[in-house]
């Protein structure tokens, strides 16, 4: 069997989630006797080069998370020159930032069998995260709101980007082409085989603005799982509770910062390991959170033998954050909110806690909870976890999967 897996916008030894991703399914499909392809962008930047593409086509930087697609791309003729030469029995997509009407187009009316992975919400949501202009999180697809959301002005690439380094707005002038690109994206979906959101809440965001009988929700696997461990107990006398990645606003930087300042256990020790955009960066200090600042995924196994408690906070539906894997994989229960993938993992006070982010009571709740917690409360949570999906099994769902089709 010929898979091709496709992934634009980056290169794929990238170190981003769906690249990552992707490198780890290609090389378990390729131990498994599948004839694994990668399509990818052209390297950008300089990274460890681990997998070399089969294919690279170019994207431009201006097009790559443009709110519109372009009519076609230099490098069109030879992308579909390449598939039809190769002819695959499937083509996996898991992103499709940068890529042209004319491809989309090719694709929906080539015979080729495909699927697409929603690792995240760029086919619905041209700003990819579900966060409006005004920076508030939407928790559902209104093509109305998108329209007055998104200004025409913001599809000249050139123009949104130098609005965005000028922190200007955009003059609002209502978006007439997202009826054209929630279209072209219907179709999209329509001929695909199967659509497999990454977690249950995704499925819902999408099925709710493009109904299809094709959704499968697949969480994926993680290579934490292959080292999984039960937590010790902390002998140390105290709880370390960790926020792992990027500080920002749509990550849960606010709302982070506003927890660690009103709880008043003193068994509690709040730090955070990552890069903190500037102005969250000068809070940390000041309301008592260790900033122990940026790390190497290998040190990220020592990092989590250190922490009781693990903080995954972001205020958008984000889709299947991995860290959440990543944490429970080495027994440290999680305090999550209530968005997008995250309910998929966390049992609600049997391996960690859950609460909505726009919610102030539960957010009270949230706190009176921590100001109460003990040692033993944390260690009974870590005794309850078990190991998630591996890549491996996860790989296999996905043979499965194709062939099905």
């Amino acid at each position: 069997m010929k898979v091709i897996n496709f992934t634009s916008g980056f290169d794929i030894n990238y170190p981003g989630g769906i690249t990552n991703y992707v490198r780890d399914l290609h090389l378990n499909l390729i131990n498994k006797s599948i004839d694994s392809k990668i399509i990818s962008a052209q390297m950008e930047g300089v990274f460890s080069t681990s997998i070399k593409p089969d294919f690279e086509f170019y994207v431009d930087k201006y097009r790559r998370f443009s709110y519109k697609f372009c009519k076609a791309n230099k490098d069109d003729d030879a992308l579909e020159a390449y598939i039809l030469q190769e002819n695959p029995d499937v083509i996996h997509f898991h992103s499709i930032y940068g890529v042209s009407e004319r491809f989309i187009n090719f694709i929906i009316n080539s015979k080729f069998k495909y699927v697409i992975s929603l690792h995240d919400y760029y086919l619905v949501c041209p700003r990819i995260f579900m966060m409006d202009c005004n920076g508030s999180p939407c928790r559902r697809i209104d093509l109305t709101k998108c329209k007055k959301c998104i200004s025409s002005f913001e599809n000249i690439d050139f123009i949104r980007k130098l609005l965005g380094k000028l922190k200007i707005k955009a003059p609002k002038m209502e978006n007439q082409y997202l009826n054209r690109r929630a279209n072209l994206i219907s179709d999209f979906f329509s001929r695909s085989k199967k659509i497999l959101p990454v977690s249950k809440g995704v499925e819902k965001i999408f099925s709710d603005f493009l109904p299809s009988p094709n959704y499968l929700t697949l969480n994926i696997g993680n290579a934490s799982a292959d080292n999984f461990a039960k937590k010790e107990k902390s002998l140390k006398g105290s709880i370390e509770v960790a926020f792992l990645g990027t500080l920002n606003k749509h990550k849960g930087a606010e709302l982070f910062i506003d927890i660690a300042s009103k709880v008043k256990n003193e068994l509690i020790n709040f730090c955070f390991y990552g890069r903190a955009d500037k102005y969250y960066s000068s809070l940390l200090a000041v309301n008592n959170i260790k900033n122990n600042g940026p790390y190497s995924p290998s040190n990220l196994s020592k990092i989590l033998c250190d922490i009781d408690l693990g903080f995954v906070l972001p205020i958008w539906e984000d889709n299947g954050p991995q860290v959440v894997m990543e944490l429970l994989n080495n027994g440290v229960p999680v305090v999550g909110t209530q968005v997008g993938g995250i309910p998929d993992f966390i049992q609600h006070l049997k391996t960690g806690y859950l609460f909505h982010p726009d919610s102030l009571i539960e957010i009270e709740n949230t706190i009176s909870w921590l100001n109460s917690i003990t040692i033993d409360d944390v260690y009974n949570l870590s005794g309850n976890i078990k190991r998630l999906k591996t890549v491996d099994e996860h790989s296999q769902e996905l043979i499965d999967i194709y062939n099905e089709l």
